[in-house]
């Protein structure tokens, strides 16, 4: 009785909200927003991760209201909301997105037009999969390489954006070992194990690595077969 006595509570707050501003919250599969007149609702929301259900935000953007906070401690939310910034800018261009992050000392407010300008737009549409590649909540990091590491290697082979970008357009294309977007892959993870190297393949980099620079079995980079399969999560993702 108490717990529902707490809901009917919140239910009479968040009804009382001024129409000056919006909540869009999720109840089940139901997705609702309150605080502006008149009241509505989205169609059932049956995304299993709470990272993906947070961009129904922008069904506020469909009633009129152009500015978005979103609360999270989730970094793949704000990378998701900037992989997706420019179609919703494409349909709404006042668009204003803002993101309160992180907790105590280390909590921040993060502008996400200002970022996805500083990066550009093939840069920000291409960091979804840059993130699921090198290491998500359900993909492996590579050992010993953090994401600052990785970002370095994209820096240093801007041309791996291809492949990143060509994974966003064609999630359904077959990848082989002899496509040209996984060869693009290749090269930017032998980058990522060793900048000045100027070989393609891991398998030769691997063997060089362990023969020449002395590196243990766990610093090398991933076989090619172990490499697909992170490919393939990463599309999943």
């Amino acid at each position: 009785m108490c717990y529902f006595r707490q809901v009917i509570n919140v239910m009479q707050y968040l009804y009382s909200i001024p129409s000056l501003l919006a909540y869009t919250f999720v109840i089940g599969k139901s997705v609702i927003m309150v605080g502006q007149e008149p009241r509505v609702s989205m169609g059932d929301c049956n995304h299993e991760e709470a990272d993906t259900r947070m961009i129904v935000h922008k069904n506020s953007l469909e009633n009129g209201l152009s500015s978005i906070l979103i609360r999270t401690v989730d970094t793949d939310v704000v990378v998701i909301l900037i992989g997706e910034f420019y179609k919703f800018q494409e349909i709404y261009p006042e668009v204003n997105i803002w993101v309160a992050f992180g907790t105590g000392k280390h909590f921040r407010h993060y502008h996400i037009n200002t970022l996805c300008e500083m990066l550009g737009k093939d840069k920000s549409c291409s960091l979804p999969p840059f993130h699921a590649f090198t290491g998500c909540d359900s993909t492996s990091f590579f050992f010993g390489k953090t994401k600052k590491s990785a970002w370095d290697a994209w820096n240093y082979y801007p041309d791996v954006i291809k492949a990143f970008h060509h994974i966003v357009e064609n999630p359904f294309d077959i990848v082989t070992l002899k496509s040209t977007h996984f060869k693009t892959l290749e090269r930017f993870t032998v980058v990522l194990y060793d900048k000045f190297s100027t070989l393609q393949s891991v398998h030769e980099a691997r063997k060089e690595l362990f023969c020449k620079k002395n590196k243990s079995l766990e610093n090398l980079p991933p076989t090619a077969v172990s490499y697909m399969i992170q490919i393939g999560l990463t599309v999943m993702e």
